[in-house]
């Protein structure tokens, strides 16, 4: 093992970011306040949770992304929350892919 990383887990990258979570479109995987760490070097593929820019500049959204139809879409696990288009723009949007969560103590 190197790095002193006991687990051998795999360090997310320097540009790596942590966000806390403004709503409960994931739960019960994820809840409203909780803080999830995106990597950007971490390819965002189906069946990954990414969060992505909001496309108004009102902050950052945290979906699951799926592929259906060989359409990309950013989905909520809760009703309420509209399936989102991750197109083009929404790609250019990507903050990350989650790659850990957590809440304060």
């Amino acid at each position: 093992m190197s790095g002193g990383n006991p687990t051998g887990a795999a360090y997310p990258s320097p540009d790596a970011v942590t966000l806390r979570l403004d709503d409960d479109a994931l739960a019960p995987w994820l809840r409203r306040g909780e803080f999830v760490w995106a990597d950007p070097d971490v390819v965002a593929a189906p069946g990954r949770v990414v969060a992505v820019r909001a496309a108004d500049g009102g902050g950052a959204l945290v979906r699951l992304l799926v592929e259906e139809g060989g359409a990309r879409v950013l989905r909520a696990l809760r009703p309420g929350y509209p399936d989102l288009p991750y197109d083009d723009d929404a790609e250019g949007r990507l903050i990350g892919t989650v790659v850990f969560t957590g809440e304060a103590i």
